[in-house]
């Protein structure tokens, strides 16, 4: 090993430790933080929220990436002035500490956030596993506490991968304590509703407000990047290959309808994921299936616009807590859409869709088959999305219902 070798390992190994390091400072202060937080409680908006800050304690990417950037988007077109801190590059680290280590970084250079966030109306933050930080700041401030409640990390890592998370007990309290300062949640489905209200939760400061679509980029005008053969038909997938975004099902349904469909259909599965390379593997020779991998979510739409069937296959353990994104944006298409029967998804369809059974290739199977042979169907279902959607499912319309509950928990109509 070179001299160069050497002092790489090293400082690496320094890096590594000071990581460690700073993510157990974090963990303690944050352990101090409970008993000093927990009786604390957001006092109520007054008057019409001008200006905010949006904090977001991790990693954004798919569908939490989609959610902020629509979620400021929204706020913005309401002439809401946002300030926004994220887990972006500077702080971004492997693992648990990813969240822990930026809460310690944000508190150790308070003075500087506090300069760069100014003077705000509301404290508007996603909730995380081990961020006690947007109640530390609201607090700090003297300004109100608004959080969104996307699920809790250690339900689904139990559901999912039948283990606990790394420091569970404080990672629970410090849940405890977001959810008890707000004065508002908003969470994006009903299912997380009701967990709320099982934790024993007040279910007035509780509001369902699910993801939504930019139509700016997802629209029936969208120009497409790929073609398809005259006369075929495509039916597409975008998401991440996973086996709880029900890939091994779509696949299943997508042998059996190319079997009996040979030479008029064609697939595109868009994404990537733990799944990505089987699935590669397994279709691989097959000329009927496009596989483009991870792409920008401006290129999103472009690719799906080619298709005249989307399908999305989730398939959870018990009910789905979410609300997929990619939904509303398959809607905003114009497309036929396919998709799984279980928590908010048949309210957020409606007659505009086709529903089956989760992780039931066969029916899955038989409802694409219905709509490859009913291009009428096809038609009358992609108008019905296009409506719906641009009357229930923007960015604008998902921040008019905030700032309208917002308004409502402060009892007044705005400042003057």
């Amino acid at each position: 090993m070179g001299t160069r070798e050497i002092f790489s390992t090293i400082f690496n190994a320094l890096e590594i430790s000071k990581d460690f390091l700073d993510g157990s400072l974090s963990l303690m202060g944050n352990t101090v933080l409970l008993r000093d937080l927990k009786s604390w409680r957001s006092s109520a908006p007054v008057g019409r929220v001008e200006r905010l800050l949006y904090f977001r304690c991790m990693e954004e990417k798919f569908g939490a990436l989609s959610h902020s950037i629509g979620v400021e988007k929204g706020l913005r077109s309401l002439g809401v002035e946002v300030v926004s801190i994220s887990l972006n590059s500077p702080f971004k680290l492997d693992g648990v500490l990813k969240s822990i280590r930026f809460d310690y970084l944000l508190r150790k250079n308070l003075r500087r956030v506090m300069e760069y966030v100014g003077d705000i109306d509301l404290v508007y933050q996603r909730i995380t596993p081990y961020s006690l930080f947007g109640v530390f700041l609201a607090k700090e401030l003297e300004v109100p506490l608004v959080s969104e409640y996307h699920g809790s990390r250690w339900i689904s890592t139990r559901l999912y991968k039948g283990k606990s998370i790394p420091f569970e007990f404080i990672s629970r309290r410090i849940e405890r304590v977001n959810l008890e300062s707000s004065s508002l949640i908003s969470t994006v489905s009903s299912v997380l509703k009701r967990d709320l209200i099982s934790f024993g939760i007040n279910s007035e400061k509780i509001i369902v407000n699910r993801n939504c679509v930019d139509l700016d980029l997802f629209n029936p005008d969208v120009s497409p990047l790929i073609q398809k053969e005259s006369g075929k038909i495509r039916i597409g997938f975008s998401g991440i290959f996973s086996k709880w975004y029900g890939l091994r099902t779509l696949l299943r349904a997508l042998f059996s309808i190319r079997k009996e469909y040979h030479g008029k259909v064609d697939f595109l599965l868009l994404g990537d994921g733990p799944l990505f390379d089987s699935v590669k593997k397994r279709v691989s020779g097959m000329r009927e299936f496009l596989l483009p991998g991870w792409v920008d979510l401006p290129e999103v739409p472009r690719y799906l616009i080619s298709c005249d069937i989307l399908v999305s296959p989730n398939e959870p353990i018990g009910e789905l807590r979410g609300s997929p994104v990619k939904i509303p944006e398959y809607m905003a298409l114009g497309k036929a859409v396919v998709a799984s029967r279980t928590g908010d998804i048949p309210e957020i369809i409606g007659d505009s869709g086709v529903l089956f059974t989760p992780g039931d290739y066969v029916d899955l199977r038989d409802k694409i088959s219905y709509l490859i042979e009913n291009e009428e169907e096809r038609r009358k279902l992609g108008k019905r999305a296009w409506k719906r959607v641009r009357k229930n499912y923007t960015w604008e319309k998902y921040a008019e219902r905030l700032m309208e509950s917002i308004k409502k928990i402060g009892g007044g109509s705005g400042k003057e």
